[in-house]
C-alpha cells in the first residue's frame, strides 16, 4: 500500500513540475525577417473522383522588417519581393511573374510593379493582426511602362488585383501562419484548442483546431503538428456552395522567437457547388485541395 502511495506521489509531482514552454512571437526591433508561402490549389468538378479541372498556384516572397516594439506589440514594415500566379485548365493556361516583368508580358510588369512596395502592419505576441496600413501603396505606379493599356483597361485590372490583394489578403496570409500559437505556456505533447474563422473573396471558411506540441529541442526548433475540420461558403459571381472537410498542419517553429522555419498545411473539401447558367440553376459536386508550404528565417 505504502508502495502505491509513493508512485501515485511521485507521478503527481512529476506531472506538477513537468516542464513547459512559451511560444509566442519574440521579435528583435530593426531586424529583417523572411518569408516564401506556395500555395497549390486543385478544384475538382463534375467527376471529383479523376484529374482536376483547375490548377491555380500562388508563390510570393515577403520581408518582414520590425520597426518598433513596445511590449508585446510589433510594428512590422512589410513589402513582396517576388510574386508568381499560375492557372491551369482545359482551356487556358497562364503564368503571371515578378521576375519577369521584361518578356513581353503587361501583366508581368504590372505586379513587379507591386514589388518593393512598404506597407505596415501591427501585431501582437500571439501572431494577431491589431491593425493594417498603407497597401494603397502596392498600387501607386502600378501601370508604369505599360503605354499599351487602355484606361478602361486599367480600371479593370486594378479592380482585380485589389479584390485578391487588399487588407483583408494579407491580414490573412499572415495570421494564416501563426494562428497555432498557443495562448499560454504549454507541455511537451500537450494540446490546445481554438477556431479560425477567414472570410476573403467571396469565401469564408471556418477551422475547428486541436493543436499538440510534438517535439521541442532547446536552441533548435519546436514541432507543431494539427488536426482541424473544416466548414466553407463560397458564395461569389453566379457560384455558390457549401463545403466539408479536413485539414492536418504541421510547423517548426524557431523557439526563440516563434517564427516560422517550416510549415505543410494540407486541406481537402468537398461539397455541393450551385452555379446559375441561362437563368438556370445547375448543382453539381465539387472537391477543392489545397496544399500550402511555408519557409522563413
Amino acid at each position: 500500500m505504502r508502495t502505491k502511495f509513493l508512485i501515485i506521489l511521485f507521478s503527481i509531482l512529476f506531472i506538477s513540475c513537468e516542464e513547459k514552454y512559451d511560444l509566442k512571437l519574440n521579435l528583435t526591433q530593426g531586424k529583417i525577417y523572411k518569408q516564401t508561402v506556395l500555395t497549390e490549389s486543385s478544384i475538382y468538378q463534375d467527376d471529383i473522383d479523376s484529374w482536376p479541372d483547375i490548377r491555380v498556384s500562388t508563390f510570393y516572397k515577403i520581408d518582414y522588417k520590425v520597426t518598433d516594439r513596445k511590449d508585446s506589440i510589433f510594428t512590422i514594415s512589410c513589402k513582396l519581393k517576388e510574386m508568381k500566379i499560375g492557372f491551369e485548365s482545359d482551356f487556358n493556361t497562364q503564368t503571371i511573374d515578378s521576375k519577369e516583368k521584361d518578356n513581353g508580358n503587361p501583366l508581368n510588369k504590372i505586379i513587379s510593379n507591386m514589388v518593393n512596395k512598404e506597407f505596415i502592419i501591427i501585431v501582437n505576441e500571439r501572431g494577431k493582426i491589431k491593425e493594417i496600413k498603407n497597401t494603397e501603396n502596392l498600387y501607386k505606379n502600378l501601370f508604369d511602362g505599360i503605354p499599351q493599356i487602355t484606361e478602361e483597361q486599367k480600371k479593370e485590372i486594378a479592380k482585380t488585383f485589389k479584390e485578391s490583394f487588399n487588407d483583408k489578403t494579407f491580414k490573412n496570409n499572415f495570421e494564416n501562419g501563426f494562428y497555432m500559437i498557443p495562448s499560454e505556456e504549454i507541455a511537451l505533447q500537450e494540446s490546445w484548442k481554438n477556431i479560425f474563422t477567414t472570410e476573403l473573396d467571396g469565401t469564408k471558411m471556418n477551422l475547428k483546431n486541436t493543436f499538440t506540441l510534438t517535439k521541442y529541442k532547446p536552441n533548435k526548433y519546436a514541432i507543431i503538428s494539427g488536426k482541424s475540420f473544416i466548414t466553407a461558403k463560397i458564395n461569389k459571381n453566379e457560384s455558390k456552395a457549401d463545403l466539408n472537410g479536413k485539414m492536418t498542419s504541421k510547423y517548426k517553429l524557431n523557439p526563440f522567437n516563434g517564427w516560422i522555419k517550416e510549415a505543410l498545411i494540407t486541406q481537402e473539401m468537398k461539397g455541393m457547388m450551385e452555379v446559375i447558367q441561362d437563368n438556370q440553376k445547375k448543382k453539381s459536386p465539387i472537391k477543392i485541395y489545397n496544399r500550402i508550404m511555408i519557409s522563413g528565417y
